[in-house]
């Protein structure tokens, strides 16, 4: 099976490798944004082509390798941080699955509204994945 092409990551302004994005902890994530297609391209170029994940850290731990955590080397996703994939609960074989062309968009919650509503599952935080087909295939099971 080919490896799909990995999109381009961006931290505090600075490209990185998909490593460095594993190992960031998602308390010290501000935001996160994803571009595609003629956006993703208009701002980087041919490096944009497989789209690119833009994630902004908190004031305090830009620029800082600090904020990598050292122990999630191998782990692909967010340590602990609970993922909802078109409002379903999803586990690191459906990330895996997950095909980036269908992303419509991703979501951070942390601290007390990650808790408030996902609970204890949510204490280290949501990243909610909307895809292009999510909504539509909602509405036709309803």
């Amino acid at each position: 099976m080919a490896k799909r092409p990995e999109p381009l990551y961006v931290i505090d302004g600075y490209k990185v490798n998909s490593r460095i994005v594993t190992e960031l902890k998602p308390d010290h994530i501000e935001s996160m944004s994803v571009l595609k297609g003629a956006s993703a391209t208009a701002l980087y170029g041919s490096e944009g082509a497989n789209g690119v994940i833009i994630i902004a850290t908190k004031a305090g731990t830009k620029g800082t390798l600090a904020l990598i955590k050292k122990d999630s080397l191998a782990n692909n996703t967010f340590k602990g941080a609970l993922y909802i994939i078109d409002g379903v609960k999803a586990d690191k074989a459906m990330l895996k699955k997950l095909n980036p062309d269908e992303i419509e968009s991703v979501s951070v919650l942390k601290d007390a509204s990650a808790t408030a509503i996902y609970g204890l599952e949510g204490a280290n935080g949501v990243i909610l994945i909307t895809t292009k087909g999510g909504l539509k295939k909602q509405k036709l099971k309803n």
